[in-house]
């Protein structure tokens, strides 16, 4: 089991970093990939990933996700970092470790997350193109979690994009030209 000093809390790593933690890292890191048993090392490797997240070593938990070998361990660490860097407001790295996920299910639903990132930065150019959505409803529910998330909407957006929206949609199906209607109300 990994242990974290819960004194070297992220402010307080970044005000005086203490070279000795990369060092901890490092060697905690080298002895993980040694073990011989595979779902144990990755075991290891996800709980070092998240003792790194957890005092802010973002970069460095980054590192390790390429030593993560099982796919369910590599997608567990990969949510983790994910939504850390989403916290730090780092939207382009968490785009980049999300595009690690091989599950098109899975990295479906991250994206979303990172989408959600970008728009809590008013980035909604990248909030879009970050989605992966295949169906209409997908997709609807996704720009309206984005559009949920925009930190400064300038006033009547969000009603206005959420009625263009289901305009459009309602062309495909009837029962989105009830929600437009109700939206233009």
């Amino acid at each position: 089991m990994w242990r974290v000093d819960t004194r070297a809390t992220p402010a307080r790593l970044q005000e005086q970093p203490n070279p000795r933690w990369t060092d901890a890292f490092e060697t905690a890191r080298a002895a993980a990939i040694k073990v011989s048993f595979e779902h144990t090392r990755d075991e290891a490797l996800v709980g070092l990933t998240k003792a790194m997240i957890a005092v802010d070593r973002l970069d460095a938990a980054r590192a390790v996700l390429t030593d993560i070998g099982g796919e369910d361990d590599r997608l567990s660490a990969i949510r983790s970092l994910v939504e850390a860097l989403a916290k730090a407001r780092q939207a382009d790295a968490a785009l980049q470790v999300a595009r690690l996920v091989s599950s098109d299910y899975e990295r479906r639903e991250i994206m979303r997350q990172v989408a959600i990132a970008f728009a809590r930065e008013n980035r909604m150019a990248p909030a879009i193109e970050a989605l992966e959505e295949t169906t209409l409803d997908g997709f609807i529910e996704a720009i309206s979690a984005i559009l949920a998330a925009l930190t400064n909407p300038p006033p009547q957006a969000i009603s206005q994009a959420l009625s263009a929206i289901t305009s459009v949609a309602a062309w495909v199906r009837s029962d989105w030209d009830e929600i437009a209607t109700l939206l233009r109300a």
